[in-house]
């Protein structure tokens, strides 16, 4: 599961405390949460990949015990393919999208109910869903699918709203603002900070600021939020039912040149924000994802080969087993026999011969065969 607490968990802590202490010590303590809730957001801890949160299904059959089977196949396969999505550039991850309920299920390391309400038919639930990485890696590439794992640094965003009024950066009267706090921010493989909007926030950088991107404001912003880079997300109302959403910079991720119109549709501002947000979050993803992604290479299996180490002394051996012990790709070096000139020893390591040899060379040490058993000699 993920790291971050939900709104439910501190639910759950709150009532947890309204019933051992008085109020004043919950009040304290809720602060504390509160601010471990906000400590958690900080960059630099790393999110799973594998699992992903919040999924929804609402899911009606014969009778509750069917519902929540179906519910949970079906949620199965929106985790898998958010997951993917998540990791992998969006025209590869379309390889797997024939992948059907039973082979994605065979991926799943576990699941957690974030909230569920059952009726006699139906089965309405939010869960979080784990998959198994080996098995993932595997399924991806088979496919031939190139996916990272591996996180950018996080970049902050500041949301600025262009609406009747001119520009707004902080406050309930900046929508766009809400549509980006609405967002999975953290768990992507380029992750965003949103600066929380408080005192010490309005007081480091307006809406001007971000918008001619004021490179000291920005510089504090960052250090306040421990980020290397800040981008301006800028969402103006061009026209009544018209929103031009551009995001140009520099992210962590990569440059991000973002420049897109949305039409609200059926008058609801806040979902097309929503999607404009999510829009511009992709935008980032796929840019790290066009650098960082590659072809997965499984681990080879572990291997002995018998080798023989002549030597002078006892002391020699000793630096040689410790410089063998700290070339890349070997896991052990067993003895067999040893005397005051030589060791029969079984050299276990996780790499081709080839890339061994190479290794040990980089070490000082030539390994030829000689036989049935390998001999190094130092160079």
């Amino acid at each position: 599961m993920t790291a971050f607490p939900s709104l439910f968990w501190l639910a759950k802590a709150w009532r947890t405390i309204a019933v051992s202490a008085g109020a004043g010590r919950r009040l304290g303590v809720l602060a504390l949460l509160v601010l471990s809730a906000v400590a958690m957001r900080a960059p630099g801890l790393a999110a799973d990949p594998y699992t992903v949160s919040d999924i929804e299904v609402d899911v009606t059959a014969k009778d509750a015990q069917q519902a929540k089977l179906k519910a949970i196949s079906e949620a199965q396969v929106k985790a898998f393919r958010k997951m993917i999505e998540r990791i992998a550039p969006a025209d590869q991850a379309a390889r797997l999208a024939s992948l059907d309920a039973g082979r994605i299920g065979r991926m799943m390391a576990s699941m957690s109910v974030q909230k569920e309400q059952t009726g006699p038919n139906r089965y309405i639930a939010t869960l979080t869903i784990s998959f198994l990485p080996n098995k993932v890696r595997e399924a991806l590439s088979r496919q031939g699918v190139e996916f990272t794992e591996k996180q950018a640094p996080p970049t902050t965003v500041l949301p600025v709203w262009v609406g009747r009024q001119g520009p707004v950066l902080w406050g309930s009267d900046n929508p766009w603002l809400q549509a980006w706090q609405m967002q999975d921010l953290r768990n992507g493989v380029a992750p965003v900070v949103l600066p929380l909007g408080d005192a010490a926030d309005t007081a480091a950088v307006s809406a001007q600021q971000a918008l001619s991107g004021d490179a000291g404001a920005f510089d504090a912003l960052a250090s306040r939020y421990r980020t290397e880079t800040v981008l301006t997300a800028v969402a103006e109302q061009v026209a009544m039912n018209t929103i031009q959403v551009t995001a140009n910079g520099l992210t962590a991720a990569g440059p991000v040149s973002f420049s897109q119109s949305f039409n609200v549709t059926d008058g609801n501002l806040q979902a097309t924000l929503a999607t404009a947000a999510a829009a511009v979050i992709g935008s980032i993803q796929q840019q790290w994802k066009s650098v960082a992604a590659e072809r997965y290479q499984p681990p080879l299996p572990k291997q002995k080969i018998r080798m023989a180490v002549p030597f002078t002394s006892l002391a020699e051996w000793s630096s040689i087993r410790g410089r063998l012990l700290a070339t890349p790709g070997i896991a052990a070096v067993d003895v067999e026999s040893l005397s005051g000139t030589g060791a029969i020893t079984r050299l276990e390591f996780q790499q081709s011969v080839a890339q061994l040899q190479q290794h040990l060379a980089q070490s000082g040490f030539n390994l030829s065969p000689v036989g049935d058993t390998w001999v190094l000699q130092s160079r």
